[in-house]
Protein backbone atom coordinates (compact mmCIF):
# COMPACT_ATOMS: atom_id res chain seq x y z
CA UNK A 1 0.00 0.00 0.00
CA UNK A 2 2.64 2.35 0.85
CA UNK A 3 4.57 1.48 -2.54
CA UNK A 4 0.95 2.28 -4.29
CA UNK A 5 0.85 5.83 -2.60
CA UNK A 6 4.23 6.99 -3.26
CA UNK A 7 4.16 5.96 -6.28
CA UNK A 8 0.72 6.47 -7.73
CA UNK A 9 0.99 2.68 -8.84
CA UNK A 10 -2.42 0.34 -8.52
CA UNK A 11 -1.78 -2.16 -5.55
CA UNK A 12 -1.17 -4.86 -8.20
CA UNK A 13 1.07 -3.04 -10.08
CA UNK A 14 3.27 -2.51 -6.65
CA UNK A 15 2.70 -5.97 -6.31
CA UNK A 16 4.30 -7.07 -9.47
CA UNK A 17 7.20 -4.11 -8.42
CA UNK A 18 7.46 -6.71 -5.27
CA UNK A 19 7.64 -9.71 -7.94
CA UNK A 20 11.09 -8.44 -9.16
CA UNK A 21 12.51 -6.39 -6.26
CA UNK A 22 12.20 -9.10 -3.55
CA UNK A 23 14.14 -11.66 -5.50
CA UNK A 24 16.90 -9.67 -6.47
CA UNK A 25 17.17 -8.10 -2.37
CA UNK A 26 17.56 -11.18 -1.14
CA UNK A 27 20.15 -12.84 -3.51
CA UNK A 28 22.28 -9.40 -3.07
CA UNK A 29 21.94 -10.02 0.80
CA UNK A 30 22.84 -13.46 0.22
CA UNK A 31 25.68 -13.01 -1.83
CA UNK A 32 27.04 -10.22 0.73
CA UNK A 33 27.14 -12.76 3.78
CA UNK A 34 28.66 -15.17 1.79
CA UNK A 35 31.34 -12.39 0.42
CA UNK A 36 31.62 -10.75 4.76
CA UNK A 37 31.98 -14.74 5.72
CA UNK A 38 34.34 -16.18 3.31
CA UNK A 39 35.42 -14.43 -0.07
CA UNK A 40 34.27 -12.57 -3.46
CA UNK A 41 34.32 -16.22 -5.28
CA UNK A 42 32.17 -18.07 -2.23
CA UNK A 43 29.87 -14.87 -3.27
CA UNK A 44 29.96 -15.61 -6.60
CA UNK A 45 29.30 -19.08 -6.07
CA UNK A 46 26.28 -17.83 -3.82
CA UNK A 47 24.44 -15.95 -6.08
CA UNK A 48 24.73 -18.80 -9.20
CA UNK A 49 23.24 -21.35 -7.06
CA UNK A 50 20.64 -19.40 -5.52
CA UNK A 51 19.56 -18.10 -9.09
CA UNK A 52 19.28 -22.04 -10.47
CA UNK A 53 17.46 -22.95 -7.12
CA UNK A 54 13.99 -23.62 -6.43
CA UNK A 55 13.74 -21.25 -3.55
CA UNK A 56 14.59 -17.85 -6.27
CA UNK A 57 11.78 -18.72 -7.97
CA UNK A 58 9.56 -19.35 -5.58
CA UNK A 59 9.99 -15.90 -4.60
CA UNK A 60 8.38 -14.32 -7.46
CA UNK A 61 5.40 -15.47 -5.85
CA UNK A 62 3.89 -12.48 -4.28
CA UNK A 63 3.26 -14.02 -0.79
CA UNK A 64 4.51 -13.49 3.16
CA UNK A 65 7.20 -15.86 2.76
CA UNK A 66 8.97 -13.81 0.30
CA UNK A 67 9.15 -10.99 2.60
CA UNK A 68 9.85 -13.12 5.61
CA UNK A 69 12.94 -15.05 3.75
CA UNK A 70 14.91 -11.66 3.18
CA UNK A 71 13.92 -10.88 7.12
CA UNK A 72 14.66 -14.27 7.88
CA UNK A 73 18.58 -14.45 6.35
CA UNK A 74 19.13 -10.99 7.86
CA UNK A 75 17.93 -11.85 11.14
CA UNK A 76 19.99 -14.92 11.31
CA UNK A 77 23.31 -13.34 10.18
CA UNK A 78 22.58 -10.22 12.80
CA UNK A 79 22.29 -13.60 15.45
CA UNK A 80 25.85 -14.96 13.83
CA UNK A 81 27.45 -11.90 14.68
CA UNK A 82 26.62 -11.25 17.86
CA UNK A 83 27.68 -14.52 18.93
CA UNK A 84 30.72 -14.03 17.20
CA UNK A 85 31.16 -10.65 18.65
CA UNK A 86 29.27 -10.17 21.60
CA UNK A 87 27.57 -6.99 20.85
CA UNK A 88 24.03 -6.25 21.70
CA UNK A 89 22.53 -4.07 18.90
CA UNK A 90 23.18 -7.26 16.56
CA UNK A 91 20.68 -8.97 19.09
CA UNK A 92 18.69 -6.22 19.21
CA UNK A 93 18.06 -6.17 15.83
CA UNK A 94 17.97 -9.51 14.70
CA UNK A 95 15.10 -9.79 17.69
CA UNK A 96 13.21 -6.69 15.99
CA UNK A 97 13.62 -8.84 12.88
CA UNK A 98 12.20 -11.72 14.48
CA UNK A 99 8.81 -9.41 15.49
CA UNK A 100 8.79 -8.26 12.01
CA UNK A 101 8.65 -12.02 10.70
CA UNK A 102 6.14 -13.25 13.70
CA UNK A 103 3.27 -10.25 12.22
CA UNK A 104 4.24 -11.05 8.91
CA UNK A 105 3.90 -15.57 9.19
CA UNK A 106 4.02 -16.95 11.97
CA UNK A 107 5.30 -20.44 10.65
CA UNK A 108 8.38 -18.38 9.50
CA UNK A 109 8.61 -17.13 13.26
CA UNK A 110 8.38 -21.13 14.48
CA UNK A 111 11.31 -22.16 12.17
CA UNK A 112 13.45 -18.93 12.68
CA UNK A 113 13.31 -19.59 16.55
CA UNK A 114 14.21 -23.18 15.57
CA UNK A 115 17.48 -21.65 13.76
CA UNK A 116 18.54 -19.13 16.35
CA UNK A 117 18.53 -22.26 18.80
CA UNK A 118 20.28 -24.30 16.90
CA UNK A 119 22.55 -22.14 15.73
CA UNK A 120 22.92 -20.64 19.63
CA UNK A 121 24.10 -24.50 20.21
CA UNK A 122 26.56 -24.72 17.55
CA UNK A 123 28.20 -21.67 18.12
CA UNK A 124 28.55 -22.21 21.90
CA UNK A 125 30.68 -25.67 20.14
CA UNK A 126 32.89 -23.55 18.27
CA UNK A 127 33.45 -20.59 19.87
CA UNK A 128 33.55 -22.42 23.57
CA UNK A 129 32.50 -19.33 25.31
CA UNK A 130 29.29 -18.13 27.07
CA UNK A 131 28.95 -15.02 24.42
CA UNK A 132 26.18 -17.57 22.19
CA UNK A 133 24.13 -18.35 25.73
CA UNK A 134 24.41 -15.35 26.33
CA UNK A 135 23.02 -13.65 22.94
CA UNK A 136 20.20 -15.90 22.67
CA UNK A 137 19.21 -14.90 26.63
CA UNK A 138 18.88 -11.70 26.12
CA UNK A 139 17.61 -12.18 22.38
CA UNK A 140 14.55 -13.71 24.33
CA UNK A 141 14.52 -11.30 26.79
CA UNK A 142 13.90 -8.71 23.98
CA UNK A 143 10.93 -10.72 23.05
CA UNK A 144 9.08 -11.47 26.17
CA UNK A 145 9.31 -7.88 27.19
CA UNK A 146 7.80 -6.20 24.00
CA UNK A 147 5.38 -9.66 24.29
CA UNK A 148 4.29 -8.20 27.44
CA UNK A 149 3.84 -4.61 26.52
CA UNK A 150 2.27 -6.39 23.50
CA UNK A 151 -0.10 -7.40 25.63
CA UNK A 152 -1.18 -4.93 27.89
CA UNK A 153 -1.69 -2.69 25.26
CA UNK A 154 -4.20 -5.39 24.19
CA UNK A 155 -5.98 -5.64 27.28
CA UNK A 156 -6.27 -2.09 27.34
CA UNK A 157 -7.74 -1.77 23.45
CA UNK A 158 -9.71 -5.40 23.11
CA UNK A 159 -9.46 -7.63 26.35
CA UNK A 160 -11.51 -9.91 23.77
CA UNK A 161 -8.73 -10.35 21.55
CA UNK A 162 -6.12 -11.15 23.83
CA UNK A 163 -8.15 -14.02 25.40
CA UNK A 164 -8.17 -15.44 21.74
CA UNK A 165 -4.65 -14.72 21.68
CA UNK A 166 -4.13 -16.38 25.20
CA UNK A 167 -6.55 -19.40 23.17
CA UNK A 168 -4.40 -19.94 20.66
CA UNK A 169 -0.99 -19.72 22.11
CA UNK A 170 -2.60 -22.50 24.82
CA UNK A 171 -3.64 -24.82 21.63
CA UNK A 172 -0.38 -24.58 20.60
CA UNK A 173 1.84 -25.27 23.42
CA UNK A 174 -0.90 -28.25 23.98
CA UNK A 175 -0.69 -29.61 19.80
CA UNK A 176 2.55 -27.98 18.46
CA UNK A 177 2.34 -29.62 15.09
CA UNK A 178 -1.14 -28.32 14.85
CA UNK A 179 0.04 -25.59 13.61
CA UNK A 180 1.90 -27.08 10.57
CA UNK A 181 -0.63 -29.45 10.06
CA UNK A 182 -3.17 -29.42 6.48
CA UNK A 183 -0.61 -26.74 4.88
CA UNK A 184 0.04 -27.04 2.17
CA UNK A 185 3.02 -25.42 0.56
CA UNK A 186 1.97 -22.63 -2.25
CA UNK A 187 3.99 -23.47 -5.06
CA UNK A 188 3.98 -22.35 -9.00
CA UNK A 189 1.87 -24.80 -10.17
CA UNK A 190 -0.75 -23.96 -7.26
CA UNK A 191 -0.63 -20.08 -7.61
Amino acid sequence: ILVSKLTGLSLFDSAKVFQVVIPVIFMIICMYVSYRMYNEISALVTGLILVSSYIFTRLYLPIPESVTMVLFFVGIYLFHLACRYGKAKYVLVSAIISLLIVSIHFSSFIYYIILLSVLMVVELFIERTSRPFKSYIYFLCVLAVVGLIGAVLLYIISPSHLMDLIGGAVSIISDPMSIFMGQKAMGLERY
